[in-house]
């Protein structure tokens, strides 16, 4: 099924992006909308958040976020995506889906599945599919791409970055992209309250297995006292990987339904897929995500670190 003819037929697309949205959800998202703009294609970009970062207003089409549902849509393109239960809310599951993505764990949920593990964002896979499709890439597309590659990349320093990536990224800028006016707009842009919660994350911070494992947490009573966003702080365990004995960053979150969500990173050549299969999470090699039914940081962190000690994962790869 070709997916150009799928949104070609559509009278309202409905763009689904993952819960706790980080830039490569959002701004794929916002790279699809403003080429349906193009057509004059209705749609909407969905995000279960009650707020998104306003950041994001240096795009054109940001007032198409929305956390409230369209009555009707014909078809559902899920960017960033690894099955349908990331969004966080039940979807028409009656309509077309272009599922588009490129975690390891997919399980190829749509009509239509564009998906590269390989590739280092989501970023990459939506610019590929312009590039396939023969669509005019325009400066708010441009823009959002290279913000999606740079952020899920972080900086081109994440060790499946290769020479394609700076290709893409060069052709971005040739389209439109202005990499000084994305930083000072977007990467210059953080409100104080993500310092103030920083803080109080790095004071959580704790060495394990002789250093090799940190770990660090969040409680929703800091968001609450610092007036900041859970997902503002998704940046802090590539800080804390640059400890130089550290290996393996433990990200323990504390959600508002009562679930708690470990994001696990890894240097370079550190393979946790295992640790998050184990647990029924998924992402790629360096980077898995898990979300368990308890609220104890402490009893999850033992759990988790227990498995790390019996699998040798860090122990084997160093």
């Amino acid at each position: 099924m070709n997916p150009i003819d799928l949104i070609n037929k559509a009278k309202y697309i409905l763009i689904a992006t993952h819960e706790n949205p980080d830039t490569d959800t959002l701004c794929c998202a916002i790279a699809i909308g403003s080429m349906l703009e193009t057509q004059n294609t209705k749609y909407k970009i969905f995000n279960k958040a009650t707020k998104i970062n306003n950041k994001y207003k240096i795009f054109d089409n940001y007032n198409k976020i929305t956390n409230v549902l369209p009555n009707f849509y014909d078809l559902t393109i899920f960017v960033d995506c690894a099955s349908l239960s990331r969004v966080g809310v039940k979807l028409n599951m009656k309509t077309n889906i272009i599922n588009i993505d490129h975690h390891e764990s997919n399980d190829n949920f749509g009509l239509v599945n564009i998906v590269n593990s390989n590739a280092v964002s989501c970023g990459l896979v939506v610019y590929k599919f312009f590039i396939d499709n023969n669509i005019n890439i325009n400066k708010n597309m441009a823009g959002a791409l290279y913000l999606s590659i740079y952020d899920d990349s972080k900086a081109f320093s994440k060790y499946s970055c290769d020479d394609n990536i700076y290709d893409v990224i060069n052709s971005l800028t040739k389209l439109g992209a202005k990499p000084n006016e994305l930083s000072l707009n977007f990467l210059q842009n953080n409100k104080l309250s993500k310092y103030r919660l920083y803080a109080k994350i790095l004071n959580s911070l704790k060495l394990h297995n002789e250093g090799k494992i940190a770990s660090i947490h969040i409680k929703q009573k800091w968001l609450n006292q610092t007036q900041a966003d859970i997902g503002c702080c998704d940046d802090i365990p590539y800080e804390i990987l640059k400890i130089n004995i550290v290996f393996v960053v433990l990200f323990i979150k504390e959600l508002t339904n009562g679930d708690t969500k470990v994001s696990i990173r890894a240097k370079a050549g550190i393979d946790i897929t295992t640790i998050g299969k184990f647990f029924g999470g998924g992402g790629h090699k360096s980077s898995v995500s898990i979300k368990f039914k308890d609220s104890s940081i402490k009893s999850i962190k033992k759990l988790v670190l227990n498995k790390f000690e019996e699998l040798h994962i860090v122990y084997k790869q160093i």
